[in-house]
């Protein structure tokens, strides 16, 4: 399967106000969501943010995109012709922040979208080089047999 990146017709340099709703909307179209969402969100004074979506209470917070790191949304497309598929994914703007909801839950660490999220830095600390004099530092502090010889402290 080919994939291609192309940069979106609306692609603006002003970053995107993106919501995580826990909800699916069965609709591409567009709406007024400042006028029939924003307008309700309320901050308490624990700095939770309080709105609803159909009835269903939301409780939420502003997430910032985790450091060292580009945040894009991506719109996809499919062309088919005899022999194949071609999809293409186009950059529709960017982003620095979103507010992540929950329905009638505050949001905490416990929540799987935040523990994604903390996945970014933890892979980053696995996939970091390891220095060979850190290794010798980790051995002579554990005891360890090297070659016949052994390593105290």
């Amino acid at each position: 399967m080919n994939v291609s990146l192309k940069l979106g017709r609306n692609t603006a340099n002003k970053p995107l106000e993106l919501h995580f709703l826990p909800a699916k909307i069965f609709e591409d179209g567009t709406t007024d969501v400042d006028n029939y969402f924003n307008s309700y969100t309320r901050k308490g004074l624990d700095g939770i943010l309080t709105n609803a979506v159909r009835g269903f209470p939301l409780k939420g917070e502003i997430l910032k995109s985790p450091s060292n790191y580009r945040a894009f949304v991506l719109q996809s497309s499919e062309k088919h012709s005899e022999a194949k598929v071609i999809h293409n994914m186009y950059i529709s703007g960017k982003f620095d922040n979103f507010t992540y909801w929950n329905y009638d839950k505050v949001p905490s660490k416990a929540d799987t979208y935040k523990q994604a999220l903390q996945m970014l830095d933890i892979s980053k600390e696995l996939c970091a080089p390891v220095l060979d004099s850190e290794i010798l530092i980790e051995i002579d502090g554990m005891g360890l047999v090297i070659g016949g010889q052994e390593n105290t402290i």
